[in-house]
């Protein structure tokens, strides 16, 4: 009876180094992993090594993060949860809705640089950026990141500023899928 035990035992410890020996190659640690994690996530994996941080800000895997996000079916909404007045800061909230609950996230703060009070018009999103817009400044914000980049003034920006509404004719916004280039245009 004692050597079927001891049989056994050097069984479960031959098993248990093959499996001590598995090395998980990093491309599919990123690749069917990573991408799968929230967007938080993600900025600070990129902090562990200099093929993470390549591999994460490469336009494919931000395409594919993308497509999985798009098919895991939590919406959001972006709510606007300021009013804007002489040189005031606004802000984004992002509201997900669970099946059970939701939450408000991703507090993005932008600068309005806005003179008068005025209303503040959000375009459809775009692979998760935002265009935001006044008569006084355009910016596209992904609220995801927190990042926001104000948009240089242009002709267009002329036509908005000079209607009797700062809403009409609106502000569109998409992305040009030849190029991978993201452009503002007017909706009218």
């Amino acid at each position: 009876m004692p050597k079927r035990k001891r049989e056994v035992d050097d069984t479960i410890s031959s098993s248990s180094l093959s499996w001590a020996a598995v090395n998980i190659p990093q491309d599919v640690v990123v690749e069917e992993i990573i991408e799968k994690l929230p967007v938080k996530s993600l900025m600070r994996f990129k902090a562990v090594s200099k093929q993470w941080r390549r591999e994460i800000e490469s336009r494919r895997f931000k395409e594919k993060h993308l497509r999985h996000e798009q098919k895991s079916g939590d919406p959001s909404i972006v709510v606007n949860v300021s009013v804007l007045g002489d040189g005031e800061e606004a802000s984004l909230r992002t509201l997900r809705l669970g099946e059970t609950s939701f939450t408000l996230e991703n507090h993005t703060r932008y600068p309005a640089h806005t003179n008068e009070r005025g209303i503040v018009g959000i375009t459809s999103s775009c692979d998760g950026l935002i265009c935001l817009y006044s008569k006084d400044f355009v910016c596209v914000i992904n609220p995801a990141t927190r990042w926001y980049r104000r948009l240089p003034y242009a002709r267009l920006h002329a036509l908005i500023r000079d209607t009797i509404s700062p809403l009409f004719p609106a502000m569109g916004f998409g992305k040009d899928n030849i190029r991978g280039i993201y452009k503002d245009c007017l909706a009218v």
